[in-house]
């Protein structure tokens, strides 16, 4: 469980991205297309602020 408390402005913030599916509160879900490349270019090296 995240410790993070998101607000109803940051839940919709977070939805208009195109790698999540749906947020709440206190949780983020991704795509699963999107956790596949992260997990490939995180393999690689790639750093993780730099994923898009």
């Amino acid at each position: 469980m995240s410790k993070n408390i998101y607000t109803e402005f940051q839940i919709k913030e977070l939805e208009k991205n195109p790698n999540i599916i749906s947020a709440s509160e206190r949780s983020i879900s991704y795509n699963p297309e999107f956790k596949t490349k992260v997990v490939k270019e995180y393999k690689k090296g790639k750093s993780p602020f730099k994923f898009s």
